[in-house]
């Protein structure tokens, strides 16, 4: 086994129409030091936007390696156009309009070749005002990503992750899927019985809600389809779950709470049973909505 000390890492970040992010996020990747290896941006090909334009925006730093896509293909094709191209023995991930935290990547190399994973996690802070840090709910993980993403209420964000090159490979983003490409990938690794350890520490900035976030807010829809994707993936309870806490959430989070409620109320009645846990939940996310609304 190689020596931790000796592991480089290939950051791959992807972009579209963020240049005046990008910088920072390439300077998130610097500041990381010597662990990083080469640091790959892949353009999702930007209109008006040349290579050289990019490379002249961001910081100076021999590990940078600029590339753009031949036409416009989403951040899944982009994430696998770099993971084609990294020549570390590890690959981590970071969209343009977030960050990682000062040694974020060398904390999950250890904790990869240390716990024997196949990929690393972390907690993240949300930033919704470009300043403030807001630390993610912990919910409990047992070493099972699919019941956290699923029942728990968990996230395993896109740049949070970091992997073998040669699982991230095997794995890739299917292009076929428009959201939660991450999730994805994460169901089908754990199809693999592929381990995915979990750093109890926000070690990334997620900036979500605002005008930069590159992702928009849940679409019931979209996961419906991909939910469609993962059957003989996925455990009863995880089925039902999947429904019944993220699901009906999406549709209440999109301003449809009858459509919510009504997800919710078919599945039960469809498994034969109540979520209690995930009806508290979803009536809490609806009074906390009205609140807001109502200061």
């Amino acid at each position: 086994m190689t020596p931790v000390a000796r592991i480089r890492v290939s950051a791959v970040i992807t972009h579209y129409n963020r240049l005046e992010l990008l910088a920072r996020a390439v300077e998130s990747v610097i500041c990381q030091g010597a662990v990083i290896g080469e640091i790959i941006i892949v353009d999702d090909r930007t209109p008006g936007l040349s290579v050289e334009e990019i490379r002249r925006k961001l910081p100076q730093d021999d590990r940078v390696r600029v590339v753009q896509l031949l036409d416009n293909g989403g951040p899944q094709m982009a994430r696998n156009a770099g993971l084609d191209i990294a020549t570390c023995p590890v690959v981590a991930l970071l969209d343009c309009d977030d960050v990682w935290l000062p040694g974020k990547v060398e904390r999950q190399v250890h904790e990869l070749v240390h716990a024997q994973a196949d990929i690393v996690s972390s907690d993240v802070y949300k930033c919704y005002d470009g300043v403030t840090l807001i630390p993610d709910k912990k919910r409990r993980y047992s070493g099972d990503p699919v019941a956290y993403l699923l029942c728990q209420g968990g996230h395993l964000q896109t740049s949070t992750l970091l992997m073998w090159s040669k699982v991230a490979r095997e794995l890739k983003f299917d292009q076929a899927i428009r959201k939660f490409q991450d999730w994805d990938l994460i169901v089908r690794a754990h199809a693999r019985n592929l381990r995915v350890a979990l750093i109890r520490v926000p070690l990334s900035v997620y900036h979500a809600g605002t005008p930069h976030q590159m992702t928009g807010i849940p679409d019931p829809e979209q996961f419906r389809v991909v939910m469609a994707r993962w059957q003989g993936m996925l455990s009863h309870a995880c089925q039902f779950r999947a429904r019944t806490r993220v699901l009906a959430r999406f549709y209440v989070e999109r301003g449809e709470v009858r459509k919510g409620f009504s997800e919710f109320a078919d599945a039960c009645f469809e498994a034969g049973a109540l979520d209690f846990g995930g009806l508290a939940r979803l009536v809490r996310k609806v009074v906390l909505g009205w609140l807001r609304k109502s200061c």
